[in-house]
Parts: structure tokens; sequence; C-alpha cells
């Protein structure tokens, strides 16, 4: 394993405990991906240019194909997986701390590309990508500066980049939205409050009343909007991050325990009912 994929291994141990040692990590030629065949959550807002190669998986459960050319942004704590790389893969990746990541949302610096909802990916022109490379790697740069200004640049080079990234999107998805619909703002919300509640509640109900809605309604519109349930996003997220915890050293009893779960048994049956093997027997194929 060379240097540029130890580096991606520590950098998403690390961001899943918010220890990233700068607030943006720019690695010029990353060959591999975190995990195959297996889904994991995202610990950071991530941006990837394919200089080379290919690699296909899914974002949130829809099917994405990431080759050479392309630019992609992708969401913190959302759920991805990769089922095939190429042997001549090679990114730019850019990781960007979600402390970081929310200061840019809150001054406006994303544009577009802050929307859980979807993906984002597309293929640049050679100078397109050129620039977008460049700007990546002056933000890498900066991050590594002392200086009081430090973060406001790094916020107006953002801006720059997410003004252009619109501009891209705009010539490639003519029918896509300038903002965001109630739909997706709820849904947006819904997730949020996932990602810090998940240990506390599974039930839809907790949500619902979190966002001051009735189940039902809540329910439906969560359908309607992403075409899977409010029940199943909630499990499905439990379900991911059990499988990252048991690749660690912790026992079965403690990631139930951790995941909110009264017993052993309770987060055995429901492990099994979506892996459809236990939770001894996952370990045993992935350690």
């Amino acid at each position: 394993m060379d240097n540029i994929e130890i580096w991606n291994d520590e950098i998403n141990l690390r961001a899943r405990h918010d220890q990233l040692e700068q607030d943006i990590v720019v690695l010029e030629d990353v060959h591999d991906v975190p995990i195959m065949n297996t889904e994991y959550h995202t610990h950071y807002y991530y941006i990837g240019m394919c200089k080379s190669g290919r690699t296909k998986g899914q974002y949130d459960y829809q099917d994405t194909d990431f080759k050479a050319g392309d630019i992609c942004w992708i969401m913190p704590d959302h759920v991805i997986s990769h089922n095939y790389v190429s042997d001549d893969y090679s990114v730019l990746s850019v990781y960007i701390s979600k402390k970081l990541f929310q200061s840019f949302q809150e001054r406006g610096a994303l544009g577009k590309l802050h929307y859980p909802i979807r993906i984002i990916i597309l293929s640049l022109s050679p100078e397109q990508f050129q620039i977008m490379a460049n700007g990546f790697r002056m933000m890498g740069q900066l991050a590594t500066l002392n200086h009081p200004k430090r973060e406001e640049l790094l916020t107006d080079l953002c801006r720059v980049l997410s003004t252009l990234g619109d501009n891209f999107i705009s010539q490639q998805y003519h029918d896509l939205p300038q903002h965001q619909s109630p739909k997706e703002e709820l849904f947006e919300q819904f997730y949020e409050l996932l990602v810090k509640h998940y240990r506390e509640s599974h039930k839809v109900t907790f949500y619902a009343r979190k966002l001051c809605l009735t189940p039902k309604y809540f329910a439906t519109r969560i359908k309607k909007t992403t075409g899977i349930a409010a029940s199943e996003w909630i499990d499905r997220y439990v379900l991911v991050e059990a499988k990252w915890l048991l690749r660690t050293d912790k026992s079965i009893q403690q990631i139930a325990y951790y995941l909110g779960f009264s017993e052993q048994s309770s987060f055995s049956r429901f492990f099994k009912s979506y892996a459809h093997i236990t939770p001894t027997e996952y370990r045993e194929q992935v350690t």
C-alpha cells in the first residue's frame, strides 16, 4: 500500500471522530476506495476529480458511474458503496471537515452543491477540469496557512469554485431546480436529525415529533420525495453503522448497546433480517 492509500485510510478513520488534522485535505493521486462491496457513511464533505479510470457504485442507493474527466460532490454522512474500481483509477480527492463544511453552508458559499438528496456528477472539458483542479489544490494550500483571514479566504475561494460548478451544472442539468423544494428541505431536516439521533430512537414517530408533523404525513412526504420509506431510511442508517462497527474490535454486545438496542438478541435479529446473516457471520466474512 503506498502513502496515498495509507492517507486515504487514515482520513476515513479520523473523520469518523472529527479528528482531521486540517479542515481541508487534498490528495493528488488516490488509487483506491475506502471499502469495496460494503456500504459506509462518509464523515466529511468530499469532492472527487477523476483523472483516469472508473469506479461504479451507489450513493444513497442510487447507481453511480464515476469516470475520467468527471467531478463529483458527496455530502457528509450519506451512504456510499463501490462495487467496481478499474486498475488505472486515479482521483484528485478533497476532504472537507464537517465543521468547515457547515461554515461554508452558513456563509452561502456552496451554491447548488449542498443538496443532500442527489449526487452531482459532471463531465468536464479538459479546460474546465484543469480550472477546478487548480482551485482545489489552492484550497489545500490555503488550509495549511497560519493567516488571520484563513477561513475567510477559504470561503471566498469555495464561493468562486461553487459558482463555476453551478454554471457547469446548469449547462448539463437543464431541469435542475435553482432551489430546494419544501419536500427536499423536509428530507434534509429529517436526515440531519437521523444523523444526530439514530442511536436514541429507531422510530418514525420520534422524528415526526421532532419536526412537529404527524407520523402519517411525515412518512408520506419522505416516501414521495425519495422513493424510500422513512422507517427504511432509519433502519438502513443503523445497518450501515453496524456493518462498520463489526469491522472493529468492539464486541457485538457493545455494538448493540451503542446503536440503541436494549439487548444483543434484538440487535442480532435486526441485523439478520436485513443482511441475511448474523453479526458474527458478517464479522467473520470481513475481518
